[in-house]
């Protein structure tokens, strides 16, 4: 997972990548919490957030504790909205 600031056209905004060539893109738990960091961030800025997603999907070795995660994350989203 990437994170970092940038500009579009000029405009200031907060961007999160998934890598598939890590773990063919994976979603971990220290993942989600550098998404929900630049998330926080970003709503702290006032700029709006780019996800980016390359993923192959869930991982059976993953199981449901890294589905966690990704819903606190997604939770996250819905007080960004403007």
């Amino acid at each position: 997972m990437v994170t970092g600031f940038g500009k579009v056209d000029g405009r200031r905004v907060a961007l999160y990548a998934q890598d598939f060539t890590v773990l063919g893109g994976s979603f971990s738990e220290v993942q989600s919490h550098k998404v929900c960091k630049i998330m926080e961030l970003a709503q702290e800025s006032g700029i709006p957030v780019l996800g980016l997603l390359d993923s192959g999907g869930a991982r059976i070795q993953e199981a449901c504790v890294r589905w966690r995660p990704m819903a606190s994350c997604l939770c996250g989203m819905s007080w960004l909205r403007a």
